[in-house]
């Protein structure tokens, strides 16, 4: 037998079991009744009796089947509605990931070199402002099985905007060096330098694992969603 366990379960559903059930008692019914050589009224009896027991059976039988028919459309509405999740968050990595690949000041961040600055005030906003997908569905992400997608979408999404996050660091320690005169505040000056530098690193770090997340997330993304659309061949190696 290929499937004994595909067998055993419809052998062992309730309703295909209250069918058998019936067709037996039937079979053995009218065999025993007449080899005892029933009369009318004792063939009625019986034929209600089996009747009963057999309603009984089926009822109990189609019940069950409603019930496996009905977690059977829940659990596919639940991996619909999943495949929705993972759809939208994709989406909006991809849009993400296009924007990194475009951005002038991105590049500009990738090409410093260890011990600059990053002289650029860059356009950011708000985190919570950002990723309006990902705010929408963090309550609903339980809902992926996957611990290890579900895991890695929170990490992505929480190193993008820990970028941001930067960003806006960054902005303020630029503002404040503008503010300060080199020639009479050189030791506060060198130190907003300072920072200036460990806050370049600290940026050029997390976009680079952004970047990284984000392309090895979207494969799985991919998967997760039917579909298998390749990255464009740009951004793998960054």
């Amino acid at each position: 037998m290929k499937n004994p366990k595909g067998f055993i379960r419809v052998a062992l559903d309730p309703l295909i079991v209250a069918s058998a059930s019936t067709g037996i008692m039937i079979i053995v019914l009218v065999t025993w009744g007449n080899k005892v050589h029933l009369n009318s009224s004792e063939w009625a009896g019986w034929v209600q009796a089996v009747g009963s027991i057999s309603a009984i059976l089926i009822t109990l039988g189609l019940t069950n089947y409603q019930i496996k028919q009905q977690q059977k459309g829940e659990s596919e509405r639940a991996q619909e509605e999943t495949r929705r999740i993972c759809l939208a968050v994709r989406d909006e990595l991809r849009i993400l990931q296009k924007i990194i690949a475009t951005s002038s000041n991105v590049a500009a961040l990738l090409r410093l070199q260890p011990g600059e600055i990053f002289n650029i005030a860059v356009p950011t906003v708000v985190p919570n402002e950002r990723f309006s997908i990902y705010r929408a569905v963090l309550g609903r992400l339980t809902m992926i099985e996957d611990d290890q997608l579900r895991q890695d979408i929170i990490w992505t999404y929480e190193t993008a905007i820990g970028q941001i996050h930067a960003g806006l660091q960054n902005n303020r320690l630029l503002f404040e060096l503008r503010e300060l005169d080199p020639g009479r505040q050189a030791d506060l000056y060198e130190f907003q330098l300072d920072q200036l530098r460990a806050s370049a690193t600290n940026m050029q770090q997390l976009c680079k694992q952004t970047i990284q997340r984000v392309s090895a997330l979207l494969p799985d993304l991919d998967r997760a969603t039917g579909r298998s659309q390749g990255l464009d061949s740009g951004n793998r190696g960054e």
